[in-house]
């Protein structure tokens, strides 16, 4: 008794890179800790979140995490939409996920 087995070889795309923009007052770029720190009416547009004047948003390069607080609005795949001061102080989202957490 034989067996016979068929395979196929992929190409694999490379993933593109999240889009992130950013717009603030002012920048403050930790080399050691690979952090950047964005200040004063702070916007920022990713494929899938946009946060529209935040008094700071940090972006951590390594885990690609952003922690917002301060924000007065922002949208998330253009669907979900909070606009006002709130209960809720942060907001972190990672890149690439699809999920937000307000805190």
């Amino acid at each position: 008794m034989g067996s016979i087995c068929f395979g196929q070889e992929t190409k694999t795309e490379e993933k593109e890179k999240p889009l992130v923009e950013f717009e603030a007052d002012s920048v403050t770029l930790d080399s050691d800790l690979k952090l950047n720190t964005y200040s004063g009416n702070v916007n920022l547009k990713t494929d899938l979140l946009t946060i529209k004047n935040a008094e700071r948003i940090i972006y951590d390069n390594i885990t690609k995490q952003i922690i917002a607080t301060g924000y007065e609005e922002f949208s998330i795949d253009g669907e979900i939409q909070f606009s006002g001061k709130g209960k809720m102080k942060r907001l972190r989202y990672t890149l690439g996920e699809s999920i937000a957490y307000l805190e």
